[in-house]
């Protein structure tokens, strides 16, 4: 996980030969295909009066706690959506953070893509944030003097491999 900047120079410089990155590539040394699309979900005790709704906004969780599992690459981005007194309640080991969302009443977030894997908490309400930073496309790169090489694999991706 890190920066598409990164992954871009890093398959130019033949340190990577595939990468999945955010955003279509303009770059035209560079071959892209999408192969998904994910949306974040904020997870909810029943009763939150943010359930009522069919999607929220980031600046509706204003004043909440929110448990945030440390390790989740560029949705980093929303720590810093400058959310007026929002505390994220930040966890480092992964069995720690199942642990607590499923027996704390704490808010957390999820994405279309563990809700589709049915990896969803018990007892818990998926709100969708509708935010532009909380919905990305993901797309297969590689150099586009190699794009005959990975044919094959190219082939059989589409806009729905992640979802």
């Amino acid at each position: 996980m890190g920066d598409d900047a990164g992954f871009i120079d890093g398959l130019k410089d033949h340190e990577y030969h595939l990468a999945v990155l955010h955003q279509k590539p303009e770059d035209k040394l560079i071959h892209a295909k999408k192969c998904g699309h994910e949306e974040l979900y904020i997870s909810l005790m029943p009763g939150d009066p943010l359930t009522f709704y069919p999607e929220i906004h980031l600046k509706d969780l204003a004043g909440k706690s929110i448990l945030l599992y440390t390790s989740i690459g560029f949705w980093q981005k929303i720590n810093e959506s400058g959310i007026p007194n929002l505390n994220f309640l930040p966890q480092i080991e992964a069995a720690s953070f199942r642990e607590l969302i499923a027996n704390s009443s704490y808010p957390s977030f999820s994405s279309s893509y563990f809700i589709h894997r049915g990896d969803v908490p018990e007892g818990k309400i998926n709100v969708k944030l509708s935010d532009p930073e909380c919905q990305t496309d993901y797309y297969l790169a590689c150099l586009d003097s190699e794009k005959s090489r990975y044919r094959k694999l190219f082939d059989r991706i589409d806009e729905k491999m992640i979802a």
